[in-house]
């Protein structure tokens, strides 16, 4: 493969934070025994969710299918909160797993993030 693909929509492809397979004392850890990552680097960021309802609260009345239409064809995308860079937090279970290059990465949606931190840039 050799690149990470781009994600679609709402998703993010995050670098877990592994623990150690080695301890400070030389004791190998296997992987059955290891706590699986809750906490990684956004690696690639998608476009954002498409808008399928761009009314805002106070108008009570559905779309008509011109004014879906329209909107569909415009692909309006409600922007991502997260950024490549930022460190997130997220449920021990949640997400897809991919190898690239040897590498683990989990792909998910920008929703099954529970919490993020923005790097500095200083």
């Amino acid at each position: 493969m050799g690149q990470l693909p781009q994600p679609t929509f709402d998703r993010v492809i995050i670098q877990p934070y592994m623990d150690p397979e080695v301890t400070k004392g030389g004791i190998h850890i296997p992987d059955s025994v290891r706590k699986k990552a809750t906490m990684g680097e956004v690696i690639a960021v998608g476009l954002g969710k498409r808008a399928e309802n761009i009314r805002g609260i106070e108008h009570e009345a559905p779309l008509t299918v011109e004014e879906n239409t329209r909107i569909q064809t415009m692909d309006i995308r409600i922007p991502m909160s997260l950024q490549v860079g930022d460190i997130v937090y997220y449920a021990e279970y949640t997400g897809h797993a991919i190898k690239v290059d040897e590498k683990n990465y989990l792909v998910m949606p920008e929703e099954d993030v529970l919490a993020f931190e923005r790097k500095s840039d200083g």
